[in-house]
């Protein structure tokens, strides 16, 4: 199966290299969480974000700039495959894209090397226990 990355409702999916699909995910916490006096974590997670990260594949100069555009958005819908739900999921992120290097010329076409890195950041978490069935 496939890995799902569409952005703004636009299939990027052939655009990044899918095995390298990472999904992590950052506990946000709550009032409650800190580090007693002994050194001990006390956790008190309220929510959790999704974290996703893909390498490019070569791009073309046109191509990168429409990642690129996609970059520079405040917010973007994405669309993506999710190992807590086990299922597409759909929710707000905010992107981040590392730099590129040039990499050859083709055909009359700008290429850019394989290996940038496209991050999407979920914006709101999804609330503790929303996901958890046992």
């Amino acid at each position: 199966m496939a890995l799902t990355c569409i952005i703004n409702n636009t299939d990027f999916s052939s655009w990044v290299n899918d095995r390298t699909f990472q999904i992590a995910y950052e506990r946000q916490g709550g009032p409650n969480s800190g580090f007693m006096i002994n050194g001990k974590e006390q956790p008190d997670t309220v929510s959790v974000k999704a974290v996703a990260t893909w390498d490019l594949n070569y791009l073309t100069g046109d191509r990168l700039a429409a990642i690129l555009q996609i970059a520079m958005l405040d917010t973007v819908t994405l669309t993506y495959r999710d190992a807590l739900e086990n299922a597409d999921r759909t929710a707000t992120f905010i992107p981040e894209l590392g730099g590129a290097s040039y990499a050859f010329p083709r055909h009359g076409l700008d290429y850019f090397k394989q290996g940038q890195t496209l991050t999407l950041r979920e914006q709101t978490g999804r609330t503790v226990g929303s996901w958890v069935t046992a």
